[in-house]
């Protein structure tokens, strides 16, 4: 099962948290790794959230900012990196939706959903699966 992983900088991803657990009910299944400007203390973090849990869908509040290149890089070192993905530039009310798909239907296929939502979003989301990348590799491509 996919867990929820907000990322970004200062207080953003508690702020999210925070207001998706009045929505959802649900603040035990949403985890957070703050940025505020120490990149040892947030890469810990993200260490810590990688031996945690094998399937993450990381939500980034800003489409290449540090934590979510951060994240990206880890991601990338793991072992079987098809297991995580990334989605960055959505809107809050996608994030909400990513909740619901996660929370209520948990055997659905995570990633075609992602890419559902993402066509809906428009051009300003970004969504990164491991998958891809390792489809690359073995392909002799280019990530």
């Amino acid at each position: 099962m996919y867990k929820l992983v907000i990322i970004g900088y200062g207080s953003f991803p508690e702020g999210c948290k925070s207001a998706l657990s009045l929505i959802t009910g649900r603040i035990d299944e949403i985890h957070v790794a703050e940025y505020e400007g120490e990149e040892h203390s947030f890469l810990e973090k993200l260490k810590a959230l990688f031996r945690e849990h094998r399937q993450m869908v990381f939500y980034a509040d800003v489409t290449g900012g540090l934590p979510q290149q951060l994240a990206f890089r880890m991601m990338m070192q793991e072992k079987v990196p098809e297991k995580h993905v990334i989605i960055s530039g959505a809107s809050f009310q996608t994030l909400i939706n990513i909740c619901l798909l996660l929370f209520y239907e948990p055997s659905a296929d995570v990633l075609f959903k992602l890419v559902e939502m993402k066509e809906k979003e428009g051009s300003h989301c970004f969504l990164f699966s491991g998958y891809h990348s390792g489809m690359a590799r073995q392909e002799g491509g280019h990530e």
